[in-house]
């Protein structure tokens, strides 16, 4: 990576990180207590966030492997516990803003990791919450105007006029993504709780994945398409679908073809298909 220029933002919260900490060794120095002290040791860690963010951020734009998932979610979710401790009421407006963001960010990754491991409760969960938490942030950007707030929560209005900020528009559109992807890999389970209308249902979403597959599979006059999982190596898989803790299946965990659950198939045959690994 580059070395940052002046005219940008982490260069200019790695400024304010190396002033503020200049600040507190001048009080250690005189051994002061203060208001001041406090303030800059919150402020310090909110920029240290922010600028832990921005990494996470450029590598969910590098990668797409799985394992990247799995090490950000630890990153944020020491980002959440440092910001979580902050106390100062005068960056509390700053704070309730980056811990909704860090929330929000936490919930897509570990709702990636869920979809990769197959495991739809968890999956489903982070969905739930991931979508309640946009619902915060559309209830600000609807019922408050941006001259009646702070500078600090105004940051979730965005800039010169603009009615939505970039990153609420980004995240809307992760979760869209998301969801279309979640529409796929647990299709067979959300099929049979649909009552059978998932196509009415999966074309309301930005990508239609189950339609391009019936296309694609009445374009090819192949005899079934169908989407296998492979569950091979992952640690207490069971397949997707709902499962208690208590449940125990006879001979331990799968093993051989219950490995290769098909998440997606069509039409519903029982001869010769085409797969397509995810």
């Amino acid at each position: 990576m580059e070395p940052a220029s002046e005219s940008t933002l982490k260069h200019l919260y790695e400024t304010m990180i190396c002033e503020l900490e200049r600040l507190l060794e001048c009080n250690e120095a005189v051994e002061a207590e203060d208001i001041i002290t406090h303030l800059s040791t919150d402020l310090g860690v909110i920029l240290k966030g922010r600028l832990k963010s921005m990494d996470v951020y450029e590598k969910l734009n590098n990668s797409n492997k799985l394992t990247v998932y799995t090490e950000l979610q630890v990153v944020l979710r020491f980002i959440s516990k440092t910001v979580k401790d902050v106390h100062s009421v005068a960056v509390d407006g700053w704070k309730q803003v980056f811990y909704l963001e860090i929330g929000i960010l936490y919930d897509s990754v570990q709702m990636c990791i869920s979809m990769g491991n197959c495991d739809f409760y968890n999956s489903t969960t982070f969905l739930q919450s991931l979508t309640d938490k946009l619902s915060t942030w559309a209830e600000i950007l609807s019922t408050r105007e941006t001259r009646k707030l702070s500078f600090a929560t105004s940051l979730l209005r965005g800039v010169s006029g603009q009615s939505e900020p970039h990153l609420y528009t980004w995240f809307y559109k992760l979760k869209a993504a998301l969801l279309s992807k979640f529409s796929i890999y647990f299709y067979s389970v959300l099929l049979n709780q649909s009552g059978g209308d998932m196509r009415a249902l999966t074309s309301k979403l930005p990508v239609d994945h189950p339609n391009r597959l019936i296309s694609f599979h009445r374009r090819t006059d192949a005899l079934t398409v169908c989407i296998v999982f492979d569950g091979t190596g992952l640690s207490g898989f069971r397949g997707p679908g709902y499962f208690f803790q208590t449940d125990r299946r006879e001979g331990g965990s799968p093993t051989g073809l219950e490995l290769f659950p098909a998440v997606f198939y069509h039409p519903v045959i029982s001869c010769s298909i085409l797969l397509i690994s995810v």
